[in-house]
């Protein structure tokens, strides 16, 4: 029996492989991550980002990795259900539903790319960031079954802020209920009051 190949050393001057470099640092404090816990992370972020009144391009930014990690971890598993983005998108006619798409995703690439339109401007709507990171929380919350407490506290605060949007009329009316307990118009202090009032329920059951 041939023993194994032991692994050639790279000669002087040759690259290292990054990963190789990565390995013998041994860096402390390493986090193993899977996509669903990206997605959390990156959402997490935005919606904090978002109580802070922070800048919307980069909440938008954020936002919207997240939605195409967790749109792609929902489709590997299977979760049935379309992103609001592709909802609205059937709704048009179908030699249309490009164009619409391509509209759709024009602050991300335009935020995300500049190799051919390093000197062209974007009329932006600070609310498209908001929709982005709502959509990408519509489809977390579909993938894993619950949501971590700041992104409930987004997705009441959008609820409550377009009450139009959502279907279920049993979720809405429970953000509705609540709402006279909440600020309308401050986000950090929505924040404050709804993470306690989270807290409260969560002893109490």
């Amino acid at each position: 029996m041939s023993s194994p190949a032991k692994r050639s050393k790279p000669k002087a001057g040759e690259p290292v492989p990054a990963k190789k470099i990565v390995r013998t640092l041994n860096l402390p404090g390493t986090l193993r991550l899977d996509k669903a816990n990206v997605a959390e992370r990156q959402l997490s972020a935005a919606a904090t980002m978002f109580f802070q009144s922070a800048d919307p391009v980069s909440i938008h930014t954020l936002s919207s990795a997240a939605l195409e990690v967790i749109s792609a971890v929902a489709q590997h598993r299977q979760v049935p259900g379309d992103s609001l983005h592709e909802m609205l998108i059937e709704r048009v006619r179908p030699e249309h539903q490009e164009e619409l798409r391509s509209l759709l995703r024009e602050p991300q690439n335009f935020f995300k790319h500049a190799n051919r339109d390093v000197e062209e401007r974007l009329d932006f709507h600070p609310d498209a960031a908001g929709w982005v990171l709502f959509d990408g929380i519509w489809i977390y919350r579909r993938v894993m079954q619950d949501l971590p407490v700041i992104l409930r506290a987004f997705e009441a605060w959008w609820v409550l802020q377009h009450p139009d949007i959502l279907r279920d009329d049993t979720a809405r009316s429970v953000y509705q209920k609540a709402a006279g307990s909440f600020p309308a118009s401050n986000r950090k202090a929505f924040l404050v009051i709804f993470s306690e009032a989270w807290a409260r329920s969560l002893f109490a059951s």
